[in-house]
């Protein structure tokens, strides 16, 4: 690479980062999840998860998220859940205090039977989505916020019980959440908020009236800096 290659290369070079809004959050979650699968029956719990979301210039964002927790089935006994989520969104303020975004959604869903360690299943949604949100100011340093948003999702079970079996379904999920920011430095601000979603998803499958209902409603703690 020529002197004049490596100029031009590090003047695009700092073009994007100085244009690169680079914010980044880390948010803790507590939810209460219920889940009928229509096969294995009802199941409740409490779950932990943790989340990063990363700003890329000042419209869009990639995020992602993993819960645990022991589910507690009506048909056997606890039952280890894993969900990861990833999310890339686009937004476009409409005005001041009214952004819309449109983004896509990745959801895998993944569980063993306690009870018998040849029964795996493994769910995985995918799917456009949009939404809004709205904004606040409450004084200098406190923001209140809601947003809402639908995802349209396509989703594929892989169920083992013992032979594997590819299941294919699509269905729609529904959010809605509230919170309030602080800012108590110049560059990093606090918020906690009330999370609430609802998928439901109808499945393909010689199984008449397969569906699948996801519920969750927590609360989470984020920090930006």
């Amino acid at each position: 690479m020529t002197l004049t290659q490596r100029l031009i290369f590090i003047s695009f070079l700092t073009l994007f980062v100085n244009t690169v809004n680079a914010r980044t959050a880390i948010d803790a979650r507590i939810e209460y999840e219920s889940w009928n699968t229509g096969i294995e029956g009802n199941a409740n719990a409490a779950v932990l998860g943790l989340g990063v979301t990363q700003s890329i210039f000042s419209v869009s964002n990639i995020s992602a998220g993993i819960t645990r927790g022991d589910y507690q089935f009506d048909k056997n006994t606890d039952s280890p859940l894993i969900r990861t989520d990833v999310d890339i969104v686009v937004s476009y303020p409409l005005y001041p205090q009214i952004t819309l975004f449109s983004g896509y959604r990745h959801t895998k869903i993944s569980y063993e039977n306690n009870q018998d360690d040849t029964r795996t299943f493994d769910d995985n949604s995918h799917g456009p989505g949009i939404g809004m949100a709205g904004f606040q100011l409450l004084n200098a340093k406190w923001i209140a916020y809601t947003r809402m948003g639908s995802s349209f999702l396509f989703s594929k079970i892989d169920y083992t019980n013992p032979n594997k079996k590819d299941i294919s379904g699509k269905g729609i999920s529904f959010g809605i959440e509230g919170g309030i920011i602080y800012q108590f430095l110049a560059s990093s601000t606090a918020g906690v908020a009330l999370k609430y979603q609802n998928t439901a998803i109808d499945y393909d499958s010689e199984i008449e009236n397969w569906e699948h209902n996801y519920l969750r409603f927590g609360l989470s703690l984020s920090h930006y800096f």
